[in-house]
């Protein structure tokens, strides 16, 4: 087996995001498509999707990451999001409220009302909790987010 790969188990989920990814391979149990993206736009040297790790060894053995970026997951959709939007979902999905989430962006509280509305139209859900919930791929408790 070639020299150990630098892992780094998402473990809350949403803890690979306030970190440097780039030439990592991460593995997260989170599944939501928007999260995932999230995750990818970071760059990492590879993204493994498992509910649980158990031991990765057999699997990171056959893992050829000298040639191309790796995915190992479900199936990501397209999302019908701007960028200011998805960044609305992150922060809607880490349980900050529109003030704290205008207070964080450095935009106005009703560009947020506009956008975490928009969010909710576009993925076709009925609460932020189902938002949050989309997020994640299942309804994980929002992690800490730190500044």
């Amino acid at each position: 087996m070639p020299a150990a790969l630098p892992l780094l188990l998402d473990d809350p989920p949403g803890t690979a995001l306030g970190t440097d990814l780039s030439g990592r391979v991460v593995v997260t149990g989170a599944q939501g498509t928007p999260y995932l993206w999230d995750v990818l736009e970071a760059r990492p040297l590879a993204l493994i999707v498992r509910d649980d790790p158990g031991d990765l060894t057999p699997l990171l053995a056959h893992l050829h990451l000298d040639k191309e970026f790796m995915y190992l997951g479900p199936r990501l959709e397209y999302l019908p999001l701007s960028t200011c939007e998805r960044r609305a979902l992150r922060l809607l999905a880490f349980g900050l409220s529109n003030a704290q989430i205008a207070a964080r962006s450095g935009i106005r509280l009703s560009t947020v009302n506009s956008q975490v509305a928009a969010v909710l139209a576009k993925l076709n859900v009925p609460s932020r909790h189902a938002a949050r919930a989309l997020y994640w791929g299942h309804p994980f408790p929002p992690p800490h987010l730190d500044n």
